[in-house]
């Protein structure tokens, strides 16, 4: 009796001949070799790993003065991004980096969006749209400095 992996193995990759039309697909002994969405989502969702747009912003918004963490940002946008899933459709707005940089250079980042933020509040102190996008960028560069500092 076949395991519930082999059968789904060989679904998989009857799913991969069919549906490509003998497009070449990689097997090791009857699997098909790369991961699933769920170990894809997983990996994503570790503190060190950053989307394609947080990093981006970050370079975008840095001032002249930091031109070293500048520097270091662009350096990890040009590694290869973590490998996706083989039937992930989404483009390179859909990478994820590893990210290693200091705690000191993770919290100068945050302050810098947490500056920008404050300007974009109206003077009432109601949130705006671009006062939002600062909040997510704020949250997952505080999410990844707390890593850094345990």
């Amino acid at each position: 009796m076949k395991s519930a992996q082999e059968k789904d193995a060989r679904f998989q990759a009857y799913f991969c001949r069919r549906r490509f039309r003998f497009r070449r697909c990689t097997f090791s002994y009857g699997k098909l070799l790369g991961m699933t969405s769920d170990e894809y989502k997983g990996i994503c969702q570790q503190p060190n790993i950053l989307g394609r747009f947080y990093i981006e912003e970050a370079t975008r918004l840095l001032p002249v003065a930091e031109s070293n963490l500048k520097a270091r940002l662009l350096a990890i946008l040009s590694q290869e991004p973590v490998p996706k899933p083989l039937l992930h459709t989404g483009q390179k707005f859909t990478d994820y980096f590893r990210v290693n940089l200091t705690e000191q250079e993770a919290t100068r980042i945050v302050n810098m969006f947490l500056s920008f933020k404050a300007e974009t509040l109206t003077p009432d102190g109601e949130t705006t749209p671009d006062a939002l996008i600062l909040a997510y960028l704020v949250e997952e560069w505080t999410r990844y400095k707390e890593f850094k500092s345990d």
